[in-house]
Formats: C-alpha cells, sequence, structure tokens
C-alpha cells in the first residue's frame, strides 16, 4: 500500500539544515511515516519547493518530492492554480493510494479533487479545535470554503481529541478519534532542571506571558525554543528583544528535532500558553519523559486531569504550580503519572495499530 503526506513544510525534519518552520501536525505525520514504513508501507511525503530536489530517496526507502514554492501571507487566486497544478502533477507521479493531510488549508481541496478523479483515499485529519468548531471556515474566507470542500469530499476524517469530534457531530460531520503519538522513553525530566517553553514566536502562542513568569522567579532558568516565522515578525522580534533583558531566560532560536528530546528531558516543567490548541506535541514530548505541565487554558480532552497537570486561567496560579511541583514528592508522583499515563494511551505502537486497522477497513 502507497501512502502519500502531503505536510508542505516540515523538510527540515528530513533535512535539518534548512530553516523553514513546522508545528505539532508536521512532527505528527513525520513519526506516522517513518512507523509506517517500518511496517513495509511505501511512503511518500510531499513539500513545499524550497530549492531541494524534486525528488529523493532516503536510506530507509521513504520518498520526498516538492511541490510548489511557499505561498504569501496573503492569499492570492493565482497562488492557488500554480499551488493546484504543481500539486497535482506531484500525486499523478506518486501515483498512491492513500493521501494524508493533517490541519487546515486549501491544498485539502486540491487534493480531495485529485483522490476523487483517481479514486484514491483521502485522509484528513484535524490538527486545531479551529477546524472543528468552524471558526477556520468564518475567519479565512475563500481558503476557509476551500478548505471546507476538501473536508466534505475527503474519505475519513479523524479527530485528535473526543472533544473534537463531538463538536464535528454537532455539525454533522462524521469522525473518528485517533490520538497523537510519540516515543516511549526510558528515563524521567529533572526536578532540578529549567522550566521549558517551546513553539513558534507568534501572537496565538504568547510566549510574553512565559516571560511574565520568568521575571517573577529570578532565581529559576528557564529555556524558550521558538523560531520566527513569516508571519508576526514584529512580534517576535519584540519578544526576543525582551528575552536579552531577562537574564534567567536561555533563549534557543532553533533545535533540530533529534535533538529536541533532551531538553525535555533536562526540564523539570513544560509550559504551554497557547490561545488554542488541538493535542499540542509538546504535551506528548513532555508526558513520555514524565514532566509536569502547566498549561494556560490548553486541556484536551481533560488531559491534564489525568496526569496530575496544570490547567491555569492567570499567572498567579501558574506560579502556584510551579512552587508546587518544586516539591520533591509533588514532582516525582506527578512524573511517574504522566509518564505511565503516556506509555498506556499514546505509544506509538498502539496508535500505529488503530490506522492499520484503518487502512484494512477502507481498502
Amino acid at each position: 500500500m502507497k501512502i502519500a503526506f502531503i505536510l508542505n513544510s516540515g523538510y527540515s525534519l528530513f533535512h535539518p539544515e534548512y530553516s523553514e518552520t513546522y508545528g505539532g501536525a508536521q512532527i505528527d505525520q513525520y513519526l506516522l511515516g517513518k512507523a509506517l514504513r517500518k511496517k513495509g508501507y511505501e511512503i511518500s511525503f510531499v513539500f513545499h519547493d524550497y530549492g531541494q530536489l524534486a525528488e529523493e530517496r532516503l536510506n530507509d526507502g521513504i520518498m520526498l518530492y516538492k511541490s510548489y514554492p511557499p505561498k504569501n501571507s496573503q492569499f492570492l487566486p493565482f497562488q492557488f492554480f500554480r499551488a493546484a497544478k504543481r500539486i497535482y502533477q506531484t500525486l499523478r507521479k506518486i501515483n498512491t493510494d492513500i493521501c494524508f493531510i493533517e490541519g487546515a488549508n486549501f491544498e485539502l481541496f486540491v487534493v480531495a479533487l485529485y483522490c476523487r478523479f483517481y479514486k484514491k483515499k483521502l485522509i484528513y485529519r484535524l490538527a486545531s479545535d479551529i477546524e472543528a468548531d468552524g471558526r477556520y471556515e468564518k475567519e479565512n474566507y475563500f481558503q476557509g470554503w476551500l478548505y471546507k470542500m476538501g473536508r466534505n469530499l475527503s474519505t475519513i476524517v479523524i479527530t485528535q481529541t473526543d472533544k473534537q469530534y463531538k463538536l464535528l457531530k454537532q455539525r454533522k460531520i462524521e469522525s473518528q478519534v485517533i490520538t497523537n503519538a510519540y516515543y516511549i522513553q526510558h528515563s524521567k525530566g529533572n526536578l532540578n532542571g529549567p522550566i521549558l517553553w517551546v513553539g513558534r514566536l507568534i501572537c496565538l502562542k504568547r510566549p510574553e506571558i512565559f516571560l511574565d513568569i520568568a521575571e517573577l522567579f529570578p532565581d529559576e532558568k528557564f529555556v524558550l525554543i521558538g523560531q520566527m516565522e513569516s508571519i508576526d515578525q514584529i512580534y517576535a522580534a519584540s519578544i526576543i528583544e525582551r528575552i536579552k533583558k531577562i537574564k534567567n531566560i536561555r533563549y534557543i532560536p532553533k533545535v533540530d528535532f533529534s535533538e529536541i528530546d533532551r531538553f525535555f528531558q533536562q526540564s523539570s516543567v513544560l509550559i504551554n500558553t497557547s490561545t488554542y490548541e488541538g493535542f499540542p506535541m509538546t504535551f506528548l514530548q513532555a508526558m513520555s519523559f514524565g514532566v509536569p505541565i502547566i498549561s494556560f487554558g490548553v486541556n484536551p480532552d481533560n488531559i491534564l486531569g489525568e496526569i496530575g497537570g496544570s490547567c491555569v486561567s492567570s499567572i498567579k496560579q501558574a506560579v502556584q504550580s510551579i512552587k508546587y511541583y518544586r516539591e520533591t514528592n509533588a514532582w516525582e508522583t506527578t512524573s511517574k503519572l504522566s509518564q505511565n499515563y503516556f506509555c498506556a494511551n499514546f505509544s506509538l505502537d498502539l496508535v500505529i495499530a488503530q490506522y492499520e486497522t484503518l487502512f484494512k477497513e477502507n481498502k
């Protein structure tokens, strides 16, 4: 069986020398593709055109393809037609059995038309709650309409959480839940390590809250890993300038995916400050090492209650949680609970088995 993951961004997961950014959706598909390749599936990844080779075969047999140059931040119709042509040509070359897209974008409509015309299967997986509650369509006009049409033409719609499933159900959209997954780890985080923040430096991630907290704990060490994107650049620059004035924060612009685990392993607490998410990949990375999580409102399917994490609504509450996790017994108890829950629910082996069942049922 041939499966093509249409990621657009994320080429640097395979080639760290490229500087483009990626998020949890790209990491999720990367992990799935690598794991399915080990199971014998023919796996391809389709990325934007960054000037790389038109196609490349990796040592494990995975194929990488390029489609079209990244679109500008402002959407224009001619960009859509240029992208559609290149995506279509690439998919014809791959001749895959299943196309897999995670996250809302206009490319979903292009791929959906290709799959409908050539009788291929299309799996669309949600990456954020705004795809489930209808906000993406409402806020993005033409792109939102294209995305909506693509979703409606998808063979299978997959959600990350029960919450997303229920939101789609209310809108009469059928789906099924398959959680995110990550590697099982055999070591724990560090009670005496720094407090960690990982994400892109964009407004919806609200890293300024992390800086506010760091200023309240001058004797604690903080690490912020955050890369600038093409959007919110002025905002990102202001965050970086502010970090320079806070002596107890170490700022790291970019960490290769192959190196990111050691930062979770070395940390004592993960803080999430996003306005909204789906199921953050950083949650799984922290849980895999038993690192307690403090999150400002984001709490998919109330997971934080299951793992001893803290869902807070103010900096005052976050400060109280940090002090709580600084107690050895509290940290050890939470760490063990979190890591055990992760192994029982989010390991790659468990999730890959669900996908294989899905593939067999939809041959």
